[in-house]
């Protein structure tokens, strides 16, 4: 099935940067045309001079208060994703839905020839209609700092899907106390996977198991150190059902900030992702033995890519 740009709605969330912020929208011209673009961030904001279809304003929630975050001291800025993000899923009118902040970038659509790709699933274990789309980056495992476990943890910078699965998704998040985002007293402080971290789970975790306890799956997991061989088997269980994890290459997605870290995942293993190897592995394991690793075709998906730009840019 061939989606077109123009059945794509796409939610750029977060604060503007003029700089940054120009660049996203102006690649989503390039790459999805005629997709609708709607810029999410806050009331008093200057987007003047930016190119989009709607501009959704909000109230500015604020930081919940700082962390530390691989000793450094960063303020905990969860609950302003979440505002940005669903005001602007509420305004998304097309069949797909692709949610991206506001200092990422496109550089290619290669990533909309995967999204029927993985078509095999465990139905116990479904909680989308369809799989969804999420980076490599940050999708973990295992923390690269302990090596400890990081279970239910899929990247939330970049989401594409069916609207109706991005929306659920975070849709059923409450915002997060300062106690819970930055002040947790841990259940085993000695596993924890980031040492200097100070919430009870990392954002990725709060998002992930919050929309799996709307749909009735509360894992036994007090807190990001607790962890154990149950909750693991779980975790990939439900990721390698609902995801499908491709490489920044591969999705055709990049940002000034984040360059090296997106760089680093597509020229070598970085310990702990969720790379787009490590996930055809389990796919093939979990779902069909005759499966063809995509990596092996990557020059037929590129070719097809390259194809439907082409044909994009012709009308």
């Amino acid at each position: 099935m061939r989606i077109l740009p123009r059945e794509i709605s796409v939610v750029v969330q977060g604060a503007v940067n003029k700089c940054e912020t120009a660049r996203c929208l102006k690649s989503l011209r390039i790459y999805l045309p005629e997709a609708q673009v709607i810029l999410s961030t806050w009331k008093g904001s200057d987007t003047q001079g930016l190119d989009y279809d709607e501009c959704v304003l909000s109230e500015d929630p604020g930081s919940i208060g700082f962390h530390y975050y691989k000793d450094k001291v960063v303020p905990y800025n969860f609950n302003r994703q979440l505002v940005s993000t669903v005001a602007g899923l509420a305004a998304a009118e097309r069949k797909y839905a692709l949610k991206m902040r506001t200092d990422f970038y496109l550089k290619g659509n290669k990533f909309l020839c995967y999204f029927d790709f993985y078509p095999a699933r465990n139905a116990e274990f479904n909680y989308f209609r369809h799989r969804v789309i999420v980076p490599s980056v940050f999708s973990r495992r295992f923390s690269d700092g302990t090596g400890f476990p990081l279970p239910f943890h899929p990247s939330d910078f970049f989401f594409f899907g069916l609207k109706e699965d991005v929306r659920d998704y975070f849709s059923h998040c409450e915002f997060l106390s300062k106690a819970e985002g930055c002040e947790w007293q841990y259940k085993f402080s000695h596993r924890k996977p980031y040492l200097s971290e100070t919430g009870r789970y990392t954002p990725e975790q709060h998002l992930c198991l919050a929309w799996l306890e709307w749909h009735g799956m509360k894992p036994d997991y007090e807190d990001f150190s607790d962890w154990s061989e149950d909750v693991l088997c779980l975790s990939d269980k439900i990721l390698f059902n609902n995801f499908i994890f491709l490489n920044p290459a591969a999705i055709g997605v990049s940002s000034g900030k984040h360059h090296n870290a997106l760089l680093r995942a597509d020229l070598c293993p970085w310990y702990g992702l969720i790379t787009q190897d490590v996930f055809e592995q389990e796919y093939k394991r979990y779902f069909d033995v005759a499966f063809k690793l995509a990596r092996r075709n990557d020059s037929k998906l590129l070719y097809y890519a390259k194809k439907l730009y082409c044909k994009l840019r012709m009308h």
